[in-house]
């Protein structure tokens, strides 16, 4: 299997399996259509005589696809909010989360951790992400198999082997970043890693 075909295998875990329990016909999963249908048929009358309308505030922007996947990607965002990713997990397991071309200088810590428990594919590349300050704390991903750092401007990576604890992690991409000298023995962190991409830096060696 090449790097095309594990990035792609690792991505179509996100989609969903042909089961009764997946989305409708109109692209919901059934239980976020469960939900909808018990406010519908509970709320509707209140919401038209007793309700003021919602703000615009209080409605979340943030649409989870099929399988799990939330996509922010190219939306200028600097900070993903975890009080807005929050609403989202009583309905959806997020699995994959992809946040590149935005304008972050670090990962989003605190919002990484409430979908810990899920998360298998995270790709942040294309961000100004700062390596001195690339984490606010550790974290834990026990489920995470792949994560994309690519053309992040990084010029170190070492906090990434320090803070990131993902045991199951099988693809690593940081390929054209601005790394120079020695990389640290990634398998030594990552024992499960069968795939490190790093090309496009400027590296004297580098330990698998």
């Amino acid at each position: 299997m090449d790097t095309e075909d594990l990035k792609n295998d690792l991505r179509n875990r996100c989609k969903p399996p042909a089961a009764a329990s997946g989305p409708d016909q109109d692209g919901l999963p059934t239980r976020a259509r469960s939900e909808m249908g018990d406010e519908d048929e509970e709320g509707s009358v209140a919401t038209e005589f007793t309700l003021a309308p919602e703000s615009p505030s209080h409605l979340n922007r943030w649409k989870v696809k099929t399988g799990g996947v939330l996509d922010r990607s190219g939306t200028e965002m600097t900070e993903l909010d975890a009080d807005e990713l929050r609403p989202l997990l009583s309905t959806y397991d997020i699995k994959c989360l992809y946040l590149q071309q935005n304008k972050l200088q670090m990962l989003p810590v605190p919002a990484l951790k409430l979908i810990s428990s899920t998360l298998i594919d995270l790709d942040v590349s294309k961000n100004p992400l700062k390596a001195e300050s690339l984490f606010s704390e550790p974290v834990s991903l026990p489920q995470l198999q792949s994560l994309t750092l690519n053309g992040s401007s990084l010029a170190a990576v070492d906090s990434l082997f320090e803070n990131l604890s993902a045991p199951a992690l099988k693809f690593l991409d940081i390929s054209n970043n601005r790394l120079t000298g020695s990389l640290p023995f990634a398998r030594q962190h990552y024992p499960r890693l069968t795939t490190y991409l790093a090309a496009d830096n400027q590296l004297s060696s580098l330990e698998y």
